[in-house]
């Protein structure tokens, strides 16, 4: 069935960009346990092998149909190479700086990062006063440059949110 659907949406998304080359699909489909569908490496038999092809055939060619994919998956090393290499925003949250994850950062954007990632704050820490979350960004969302990933804090709650931003 995943199959399928991977392969609807790309032959919809095709078929669109064709039929119109000034229209898209505009669709993004979020792939959450992405390395169940997408892991490194081959799958645990035929049916999920010829997902993961499709899936990783579609992350290659279809942002230009307007059909974006994002996969959300606790370890980067869990995630087949072509996918990571592919994605052109990349979000990376706390606790990958050791082991293969560590090693794929540190390819990537280099050992300072790698060096300046590991301090970023642990966001489960129970003796923390507040409890901050951090994510190293890098694509090109990023606004002040495109070769290094920038850190974003983001808010735990609402109510400093709407502090923060001097909301009432």
């Amino acid at each position: 069935i995943i199959k399928e659907i991977f392969s609807s949406l790309y032959r919809s998304a095709k078929d669109t960009y064709q039929e119109n080359i000034e229209s898209n699909f505009n669709t993004l489909v979020v792939i959450d346990e992405a390395h169940r569908l997408i892991p490194k490496g081959k799958g645990d038999n035929d049916y999920q092998n010829q997902a993961k092809e499709v899936l990783v055939k579609s992350f290659i060619e279809t942002r230009k149909f307007g059909l974006g994919w994002m996969v959300i998956s606790t370890r980067l090393s869990n995630l087949d190479d072509t996918v990571y290499e592919h994605s052109r925003v990349k979000i990376i949250g706390y606790d990958l700086q050791t082991g293969s994850d560590g090693d794929i950062i540190k390819e990537s954007f280099g050992k300072d990062i790698l060096n300046y990632y590991a301090t970023l704050p642990d966001p489960t820490d129970p003796l923390s006063d507040g409890r901050q979350h951090v994510f190293m960004v890098s694509g090109p969302i990023c606004v002040l440059s495109r070769k290094a990933p920038e850190f974003l804090e983001v808010f735990n709650n609402s109510e400093d949110f709407l502090i923060e931003n001097n909301i009432n």
